[in-house]
């Protein structure tokens, strides 16, 4: 689930919106995005929907409810509307638990060279053959 930018097209098509009114309502959109993982895709549209539950759209003329992509409220609805809502978490980004659990530094580890290690494994992979070639060659010779 990427949060940050906005919601890629995909998510917004699915949740039943065009970007453009996505953005008038404020749900951002990011055009650069594209969705390589259907889990993640489901799960913003779902953010996408709770969004438009909780979404309160006034109508332009006072008492004239539009019909549309998202209904425009009606007069119940927006008497409560004045009430800012201040409760922690509405739209909260779900809490990542880490991976790997942090470990205590050692010496071993301290003293490991990753990239020296990694450069002669490469190095040792390369001139396998080669090495190997003339290993048997050598062998040959003292015969």
């Amino acid at each position: 689930m990427k949060h940050g930018r906005g919601f890629s097209f995909a998510e917004i098509r699915e949740a039943g919106l065009t970007p453009q009114f996505a953005q008038s309502v404020g749900i951002s959109v990011d055009h650069r995005r594209h969705n390589k993982n259907a889990e993640y895709q489901a799960a913003n549209v779902a953010r996408i929907n709770q969004y438009k539950s909780k979404l309160l759209l006034f109508p332009r003329h006072a008492g004239v409810a539009k019909k549309g992509v998202i209904n425009d409220s009606s007069a119940d609805q927006l008497k409560t509307a004045g009430e800012q809502n201040t409760t922690d978490g509405v739209f909260a980004v779900p809490a990542v638990s880490p991976r790997v659990k942090p470990a205590a530094l050692t010496k071993a580890g301290l003293a490991f060279r990753a990239y020296h290690t990694q450069r002669l494994a490469r190095t040792n992979k390369r001139y396998a053959g080669v090495r190997a070639k003339r290993a048997k060659e050598a062998e040959a010779a003292k015969k």
